[in-house]
């Protein structure tokens, strides 16, 4: 009976081992499937790594309360008016030249007249011209009173001195040998005479 036994738990025991080298067996493939169905490695390529993003940080922003009122102090801007530019002041208009008057030669008698205390005294003047200058004189009279006659006669004797020489445009005497009155009728004389002669 012991025999028995024995050979019973020897089967068994065989039976177990049997079993146990099989389930060894099978479950080699069925770890490498398993592994093979959830990762899908390639045999060449290494394992990725982990990069560290670096996350960036959010810059704080100012935020602008609205309280209705503009908070922004702008620069005052200096208004600049134009000024009308000036008119060009106009060129100051040059002085004409005097008018040149030339006179004709030769010799020309015209008569003026005066007042004298005893009367209208008349007298006779002769003047002879050269490029515009007198060149002689005469006075004579025409009618006059004793005294007048003999202012006129003062006159004549001192005449040449103060006409000869001098450009018949501008001739013009004062008193002449004390006698004033006489050289009022002989300037009106030289006067019709400048008219006789003018080209």
């Amino acid at each position: 009976m012991k025999q028995q036994l024995r050979g019973a738990s020897a089967i068994l025991a065989a039976a177990g081992l049997a079993l146990a080298m099989s389930g060894c067996a099978g479950a080699h493939p069925l770890n490498a499937s398993a592994a093979k169905s959830t990762t899908h490695t390639h045999p060449h390529t290494s394992a990725p790594t982990a990069v560290a993003t670096a996350t960036p940080t959010p810059t704080p922003t100012a935020t602008h309360k609205s309280s209705g009122k503009s908070t922004h102090h702008s620069t005052p801007v200096k208004v600049v008016t134009p000024t009308k530019p000036k008119a060009p002041s106009k060129p100051k208009p040059k002085p004409k030249p005097p008018t040149v008057v030339h006179y004709s030669d030769g010799s020309y008698t015209e008569n003026g007249t005066y007042n004298s205390p005893g009367g209208s005294e008349t007298i006779s003047v002769t003047l002879t011209l050269g490029n515009d200058l007198v060149t002689a004189v005469s006075v004579s009279t025409v009618s006059a009173d004793a005294t007048a006659r003999g202012y006129e006669a003062m006159f004549a004797g001192g005449i040449s001195g103060a006409a000869v020489g001098h450009n018949i445009g501008t001739l013009h005497v004062g008193a002449v040998a004390g006698s004033s009155l006489t050289s009022i009728g002989f300037n009106q004389a030289v006067g019709k005479i400048r008219a006789d002669a003018k080209e």
